[in-house]
């Protein structure tokens, strides 16, 4: 009977062993499943943010393409503004010379009054008289150039501020558009860096996935590896307690292994 303390206690040891392994195979498999969710979230979290900054890129491009519109729309009014000033210089030209014209019109008429008045009078064209039309011509001469550089200067100016209108608008339109075209190269720089980060994502899954399985099955193999050693120490132990009994039984005469 002394040989069952050795069975009983290889026993215990066996499903100590036993019940360790099923331990370890447990918390591989927690472990697995925690590394599982943190890749799971962790990746989820990256296509999330990813599709983000896409959202963003779009909203960003659409945002600038309405401000070009509407830039592009102020332009078009501050061409027609300067198209209209353009006119007025023309209109302004036009009426300045039909005035000179009737300007002229009327001293060349009133000359030929005052002319027709003193020979009428039987008073030749000279002295006083001819000198008072001389001065009064003088007069007259001052007075259409003075008229004459005044629609000029008024045209001038409305030219030059057409042309100042055309330059702003013009630096305005090309502004606008290179905003709008510099928001369409980010938009598309964008679109490729998230796609590279999605495949990014992706692989970084694929390796945490393959790292948590490979964990897990060296924890089972760990877990197996050690029910293996249990079952072998236990067969191990029966065996060596089987071969002591016999010789006991042999050397003592008895047949049983346990008597």
């Amino acid at each position: 009977m002394f040989f069952l303390p050795m069975l009983i206690g290889a026993g215990a040891k066996f499903f100590a062993a036993k019940s360790a392994a099923k331990s370890r195979e447990r918390i591989a498999q927690i472990n697995y499943n925690i590394d599982m969710s943190n890749a799971r979230i962790g990746y989820g979290n990256q296509k999330t943010q990813l599709r983000l900054n896409t959202l963003a890129g779009r909203i960003e491009l659409d945002a600038q393409r309405t401000n070009m519109r509407l830039s592009l729309a102020g332009v078009e009014a501050q061409k027609q503004y300067a198209e209209r000033l353009r006119m007025f210089a023309r209109a302004k030209t036009k009426q300045g010379r039909l005035a000179i014209s009737r300007q002229l019109k009327s001293f060349d008429e009133m000359q030929s009054d005052q002319g027709a008045a003193v020979a009428g009078s039987g008073v030749t064209m000279g002295g006083s008289a001819l000198d008072i039309m001389i001065e009064s011509a003088e007069q007259m001469k001052l007075k259409i150039q003075d008229m004459h550089d005044q629609d000029n200067f008024e045209r001038q100016a409305a030219m030059d501020d057409a042309a100042m209108r055309d330059i702003g608008a013009d630096r305005d339109a090309a502004v606008s558009r290179a905003r709008f075209g510099y928001a369409q190269h980010r938009e598309r720089i964008g679109r490729r860096a998230n796609r590279l980060g999605r495949a990014t994502a992706r692989t970084a899954f694929h390796a945490a996935r393959m790292e948590a399985e490979m964990a897990r099955l060296g924890q089972q193999s760990q877990a197996q590896a050690q029910k293996s050693e249990a079952a072998a120490g236990l067969l191990g132990s029966v065996v060596n307690t089987a071969v002591k009994a016999y010789s006991y039984g042999q050397a003592s005469g008895s047949s049983g292994w346990l008597g």
